[in-house]
């Protein structure tokens, strides 16, 4: 019997007086022999021969009033009013109307939304359709069609939750969130996933946090960014991880107010340690730190207390100053835009030449030589410095160095009034001093940053972790332990310590993931398996799927097999196409590289891709029908 019709067939029995509630909560079931009623205390009570019913599911059908039908029960589903087990209860039908209930409220209805907020009817969904696609397309809900979330501002957020906690929707009683039925009715708010359901109010859905409901019972409004910011500093507001709407520049300002009042140092990496809600809430609404301090009228300088020692902040520091006073005098330029995969200081937009900005005329130009020249000439690579004799001009390995001044005289015409800009440069220069005549510094500062890196690496920090202590990116982090940049300030002695110690690490993880390998052959569970190898179960499981890929994989012709699929969903076993590499695929094909790797490996991509590939060193007859089962069965869930 299905649950709703186990509702309404209770319901009928309560009407014929064969089933009765006491005052008490105790049910009551007529005997027809004797024509008396008989108390019924067990866990699963019988109303006839044959139908025996749980008594949680006798309680909640007989509180029902009115008609029951399945968009009721969507609406207990959704309030969590439902008994606490309700076997049978998703048919096709009652999958439906929950569909169209939640997509009424306005609840964002994409796949992984609903995977999040509603697991157990998104299962039911896709037992019941196949695939939660098809549940939208039979209920005429296409993706363009749903309710889009409208960006919420938290100020307005918590406001309108302050109104309805001043108009009685909730409050808190006992330490606990009692919330207004529709009824009037005050009742204890059911908890789920942390959230709340207040029946009167509609924000998001329905559903809040009980920590913010918590917050605006305890701190009375109206809210605005000022008083926000002082929460938010003595750490009483609470914000989820995606904070949404919170960041806006009116309250970045108001935060920033604060923590100047508490003499707080704003150097990047004190505030990314202490505040990594600020850094990122800064860096996601100006591009970048950096940027942020600028707009809200903090001097880099003055934050960047590294400047005397760290010459590469100094570095970022004078390029983007400097960036700074062409802007406004030109339009003839780009700044850090990527060119084909190269990373440039300057383009000149109709020229199309690289313009490296330096800081110091001692400034090696080796990298820019080896990156740039070969991709545009010799002729269109200039680089040009700060500090340094101003009347500097000269070909240095075919490149031009040549003062900035003396750049942007040669280059007059692109700037509108390049007298400002030289006497802007000028003054930028006097006001920021910098020892231009001593290369020994920077090869001192390069030789104590390498032995750095690796010293750090030896005592077992990541990649990251040394980054962050060091202030270089991670990238160049892995170069410098890789030996590929910076070589000749390495000391050789250490590295080569880093070497051995590597490769030992190597090593042990090896001979680790084999043992991992011959234990899973063995029939082992990942549990066993990681108490023996002292991993995590998730850790194992990881490592099996990178050595049983990589046993898949050719060990050296890695040529591959592409097979074509018809309009029909029609495959010729016999006509394929080889290509050399994976790279030449990705272009012939025209998807990238990552996508080839990933259906090479088996891993589903690009579903509507119309071609099964495989290694063809690795082909067999069983592989391939695998494939084409595989592919077939993808194209067809497209439909």
């Amino acid at each position: 019997m299905l649950f709703i019709e186990k509702i309404r067939y209770l319901r009928e029995k309560s009407k014929q007086g064969i089933l009765s509630i006491t005052g008490d909560g105790s049910i009551l079931v007529l005997d027809k022999k004797t024509g008396t009623s008989k108390r019924k205390d067990r866990e699963n009570i019988g109303i006839e021969r044959g139908h025996r019913f749980k008594k949680e599911i006798i309680l909640f059908a007989l509180s029902l009033k009115g008609p029951v039908d399945e968009t009721r029960l969507a609406r207990l589903w959704y309030e969590d009013e439902m008994p606490e087990k309700f076997n049978k209860f998703w048919t096709e039908k009652q999958v439906e109307t929950t569909l169209r209930f939640l997509h009424k409220l306005g609840i964002d209805l994409s796949s992984i939304s609903i995977q999040k907020s509603h697991p157990t009817f998104h299962r039911a969904a896709v037992h019941k359709f196949g695939t939660y696609s098809k549940l939208l397309k039979a209920c005429n809900i296409e993706a363009g069609n749903r309710q889009k979330k409208q960006p919420i501002n938290a100020i307005e957020f918590y406001n309108r939750l302050y109104q309805a906690h001043k108009n009685g929707e909730f409050r808190i009683k006992d330490g606990q969130i009692w919330v207004k039925k529709t009824t009037g009715e005050e009742v204890p708010g059911t908890i789920k996933k942390n959230t709340v359901y207040v029946p009167n109010l509609r924000i998001e859905g329905g559903r809040y946090h009980e920590a913010k409901l918590k917050f605006v019972c305890e701190f009375s409004g109206p809210y605005n960014e000022k008083n926000f910011a002082e929460y938010w500093y003595k750490g009483k507001l609470p914000l989820t991880k995606k904070q949404n709407g919170f960041w806006t520049k009116k309250q970045a300002e108001a935060i920033i107010e604060i923590l100047i009042e508490h003499g707080v140092n704003f150097e990047p990496q004190s505030i990314y340690d202490t505040y990594p809600d600020l850094y990122g809430g800064l860096a996601d609404l100006f591009g970048s730190y950096w940027e942020a301090l600028q707009n809200l009228k903090i001097n880099p300088k003055e934050v960047y207390q590294l400047f005397k020692v760290d010459r590469r902040l100094f570095g970022i520091y004078v390029e983007r100053c400097v960036w700074e006073i062409i802007r406004k005098s030109s339009s003839c330029f780009d700044f850090q835009t990527s060119r084909e995969s190269l990373r440039l200081d300057l383009w000149h937009k109709e020229e199309k030449k690289v313009i490296d900005i330096k800081t110091s005329i001692h400034t090696s130009i080796d990298k820019e030589i080896s990156k740039y020249v070969p991709k545009y000439g010799a002729e269109n690579v200039i680089t040009v410095f700060l500090y340094g004799p101003e009347d500097f001009n000269q070909v240095i390995e075919g490149v031009r160095k040549i003062s900035i001044f003396q750049w942007i005289q040669e280059n007059s015409k692109d700037f509108d009034d390049f007298q400002s800009v030289i006497e802007q440069l000028k003054k930028f220069k006097d006001e920021n001093e910098y020892e231009t005549g001593d290369p020994k510094k920077t090869a001192a500062y390069f030789f104590d940053m390498t032995n750095n890196v690796i010293e750090l690496a030896l005592d077992g920090k990541s990649h990251q972790k040394i980054a962050d202590m060091v202030y270089i990116s991670r990238r160049q982090v892995g170069r410098i332990l890789d030996g590929q940049t910076l070589a000749p300030y390495i000391n050789s002695k250490l590295f080569s310590q880093y070497q051995k110690e590597k490769k030992k690490l190597k090593d042990e993880k090896e001979k680790r993931n084999l043992l991992i390998l011959e234990f899973h052959n063995k029939g082992f569970a990942l549990k066993d398996i990681a108490n023996e190898v002292k991993m995590s179960p998730t850790g194992v499981k990881d490592v099996l799927q990178v050595m049983m890929t990589k046993e898949q994989e050719p060990k050296g012709d890695r040529s591959i097999r592409v097979y074509e699929i018809n309009g029909q969903g029609e495959i010729n076993e016999r006509n394929f196409k080889i290509y050399p590499s994976a790279p030449s695929c990705a272009r012939a094909l025209g998807v990238s590289k990552h996508t080839i790797g990933r259906v090479l490996r088996g891993i589903p991509a690009m579903s509507n891709l119309p071609y099964v590939i495989l290694y063809n060193e690795t082909f067999t007859e069983e592989r391939l029908q695998q494939r084409i089962h595989q592919k077939l069965q993808e194209l067809r869930s497209l439909k």
